[in-house]
């Protein structure tokens, strides 16, 4: 079995639980633009395809594109302004990605999040437990597009057979496959057990403590 010399994260779901204050900041954007609010369960069944999507999904796709950019930019300012307050990491994950560190592998962050939120997002949970975040800059960034995954791995001269991503959400499974990426499923974030293992093959972990067995039995 190939050693892995690289595990990359998703956020969202996966090293940190940030669906409360998604939540909070979409439905201030959304009534100030006379749209009904939307409970945390419905907005975390909206995730994972960007914030542009969200924003479609969580208006029953009713609004233009042009008031959909709209409201993306004002749920982008109000959620800048308060990530934090619900906001936390999953119980393990800190100790885990120092732990990855410390036993020499690379760790990384690969998010469909805004960049200028995803970076100092990841610093303030985590320190420099984290070797690189790529977050969304351009509307193509996103997953399943595999270019800031390959590109992050390239810098730290790491083949994507050296490398593992475990998220939690079907665009990790998908950006796996097209970054020839062995995927890690986590059942514990914002998709069923169930959808992951269909669409991955692969049986999600239920916990922390599992994925922490998983990936140390790869590095």
């Amino acid at each position: 079995m190939q050693k892995k010399k690289a595990v990359l994260f998703d956020l969202d779901g996966t090293v940190l639980d940030t669906i409360a204050d998604i939540a909070a900041a979409l439905n201030r954007a959304l009534s100030a633009f006379g749209f009904k609010e939307k409970s945390v369960s419905q907005v975390q069944s909206y995730l994972g395809n960007g914030m542009l999507m969200l924003v479609r999904r969580a208006t029953d796709f009713a609004a233009e594109d042009s008031m959909c950019l709209q409201i993306r930019e004002a749920f982008a300012k109000e959620y800048a302004n308060d990530m934090y307050s619900n906001t936390v990491p999953y119980q393990g994950v800190p100790q885990l990605l120092c732990d990855l560190g410390a036993a020499g592998v690379k760790v990384g962050v690969i998010t469909n999040k805004d960049h200028r939120c995803a970076l100092p997002m990841i610093e303030h949970y985590f320190g420099n437990a984290v070797d690189g975040v790529r977050g969304v800059k351009t509307d193509t960034d996103r997953k399943p597009n595999p270019q800031n995954t390959l590109n992050l791995l390239e810098e730290w001269g790491i083949s994507p057979a050296e490398a593992v991503f475990v998220g939690d959400g079907l665009p990790d499974i998908e950006v796996a496959k097209n970054s020839n990426i062995e995927i890690l499923p986590v059942g514990y974030g914002y998709t069923a057990p169930d959808i992951l293992l269909e669409k991955s093959g692969v049986r999600a972990v239920s916990d922390v403590k599992e994925l922490r067995r998983e990936l140390f039995a790869k590095i």
